[in-house]
């Protein structure tokens, strides 16, 4: 009687997992059919190629029409012959010229809106009222502050322009410490600090995708942080560890259902987000990204200054956000650059709502950019850039 007892619950638990998995197989097949229609289309990189000593970069030369429909975004994206997502610039500035040049990440490439509506278009145009001037795109998908600064020593500094704008983006100091993300599918370069305060860059040639096949993630941590971050291997970089992808990992991370519920939960503070306290190492972790990124920064202004440039740093914002780091503005100040806050601009236009972003996204909108513009061209006036 004691064994019948017992089996019963056990077939009942059983039969529960079996629909429940079965339940579970048929969401996972109705989200994958009806991404073909209302789903994320275009792949965020999908006009990138591999680039030994950036990581990735604008294919030259390419076209693309991206396609968000859950967000309503279709938007033409082109390439010029030097890899930005402008018209075709020389290296020669025009005399009599103001050129500026905007260093960032998808928000400043802007590919969910059209050429004319992008941040950098309407920025020239609001002070070619004033003067003559071009205002240089050259924001490329997923960069981090550090592939930024290696674009502005390398190819950037080409355009021999008088300002630029390092727009900053708070995913900005995880991608610092980023070598490895499977959601980009390139490896990129990487600084570390010596105990002199000196950077030190890491990783270049960077290595082709291919060579990192398999692999979840892979972060510039220190040895001690190992037992906080499971499933760890050494890569080829000792400075580095790898999270090891299983198959049960990988097959989780690329379920449709999975990303919906993460989705939702992510909505929802209380289960999901700030409020979750941190490890001691994770703090540890945080921090370091930070020095990092502190240190990139005060080299950008110091590659600037060297030229003549004039620097500054403009925070990206969409006017969701709840809150802000508190690591951030006083880096921004130590640096010594000119930096300006946008958060409670962009809030308050935005009365915490997506009305300068697109829904299910993020990333600004037509009006976005257009605030965006015109935050930066009233800096520029009343400091007298322009």
């Amino acid at each position: 009687m004691n064994r019948l007892n017992l089996v019963a619950p056990l077939i009942n638990l059983a039969v529960f997992c079996f629909w429940l998995g079965l339940v579970g197989i048929g969401l996972e097949c109705v989200l994958r059919i009806s991404s073909k229609f209302y789903g994320h289309e275009s792949n965020n990189f999908a006009m990138c190629r591999a680039d030994d000593y950036l990581g990735w970069s604008n294919q030259p030369n390419s076209k693309l029409t991206f396609v968000r429909k859950m967000s309503g975004v279709h938007s033409l994206c082109e390439i010029n012959s030097k890899g930005l997502r402008d018209t075709d610039r020389s290296w020669i500035k025009p005399k009599d010229t103001l050129r500026i040049l905007l260093l960032g990440d998808s928000f400043v490439f802007g590919a969910e809106v059209s050429s004319r509506d992008v941040v950098s278009a309407v920025l020239e145009r609001k002070i070619s009222k004033i003067r003559k001037s071009e205002v240089i795109n050259a924001g490329v998908r997923g960069y981090g502050t550090d592939q930024e600064l290696l674009y502005l020593t390398k190819e950037g500094v080409k355009y021999s322009p008088d300002i630029v704008i390092y727009f900053f983006c708070h995913n900005d100091p995880v991608d610092n410490l980023t070598i490895y993300s499977p959601s980009v599918g390139f490896a990129k370069p990487f600084f570390d600090v010596t105990a002199e305060g000196e950077l030190i860059l890491m990783g270049v040639p960077v290595p082709p995708p291919s060579a990192l096949s398999g692999s979840a993630a892979l972060i510039n941590v220190d040895a001690s942080q190992r037992s906080e971050i499971e499933n760890l291997r050494k890569s080829s970089n000792p400075a580095a560890k790898v999270y090891a992808a299983n198959p049960i990992e990988l097959l989780i991370r690329n379920s449709k259902l999975f990303k919906f519920c993460q989705f939702i939960l992510q909505r929802v503070p209380s289960l999901y987000g700030p409020k979750r306290q941190k490890s001691a190492v994770m703090k540890d972790i945080e921090e370091k990204e930070w020095a990092v990124t502190k240190k990139i920064i005060s080299q950008m202004k110091i590659e600037c200054e060297k030229r003549s440039i004039r620097f500054l740093i403009y925070e990206i914002s969409n006017g969701t956000e709840k809150g802000r780091d508190a690591h951030m503005e006083p880096v921004f100040r130590a640096s010594g650059t000119p930096f300006i806050l946008t958060r409670e601009i962009f809030g308050q236009k935005s009365g915490g709502t997506k009305w300068l972003c697109f829904p299910y996204d993020g990333h600004w909108n037509k009006k976005g950019h257009r605030l965006a513009a015109e935050i930066i061209n009233n800096f520029l006036l009343t400091h007298g850039w322009i």
